[in-house]
């Protein structure tokens, strides 16, 4: 059985790290942004801790430009992949909810 998880959405303050956690353990996985292979190397913004089958995407000073769907999948082509869908939002922000009983 292969399957993928990954937080589904997640909201972080502009300057913030930006951790997103992938679980493959039969397979590798990899992970891709608005459709978009994300390459690691020392020169990129995003880093990937591997262990266990637990794929870690991170990255810091989060931006708005790094808003966005992020997906990880089993890169031997199975049917299985989760999306993430991150928000980043301005430092000075502040976010009220409110629920509203109909």
């Amino acid at each position: 059985m292969h399957y993928v998880f990954a937080v589904e959405h997640k909201t972080v303050v502009e300057g913030q790290k930006v951790t997103l956690l992938c679980y493959s353990p039969h397979t590798a996985a990899e992970w891709r942004f608005k459709d978009h292979r994300i390459f690691y190397t020392e020169n990129t913004k995003y880093s990937l801790h591997i262990e266990s089958g637990h794929y870690e995407l991170s990255f810091s000073n989060a931006s708005s430009a790094d808003s966005g769907k992020y997906d990880c999948f089993e890169i031997n082509g199975g049917p299985n992949r989760k999306s993430c869908d991150l928000t980043v939002v301005p430092g000075n922000c502040f976010t009220l909810l409110l629920y509203i009983r109909v």
